[in-house]
């Protein structure tokens, strides 16, 4: 019998993706906006993927962006860059 282990290590403890996914999610919202300073103003750690993309859209002044199929959208393309950056 197959088995997966999926760990969860928000904290960097045991894994880290040397920003992997934080340069993935910028690389995604990239496609959409020009400038992306708004960054700066959203904390990842402790949150979803959904969250913060919600929090991204709200902080680059487009929170009707934050429905739930752009942001599914959005996250779609955050996973294929994710890819690449791993």
């Amino acid at each position: 019998m197959l088995r997966t282990l999926v760990l969860f290590d928000i904290d960097g403890t045991l894994l880290t993706s040397a920003a992997a996914g934080r340069s993935a999610i910028q690389r995604a919202f990239a496609e959409e906006f020009a400038a992306l300073d708004f960054f700066e103003a959203v904390r990842f750690d402790g949150k979803t993927d959904p969250q913060i993309v919600r929090e991204l859209y709200h902080e680059a002044g487009v929170p009707e962006r934050a429905t739930a199929t752009q942001i599914s959208v959005l996250l779609d393309r955050y996973l294929d860059h994710l890819d690449a950056e791993l």
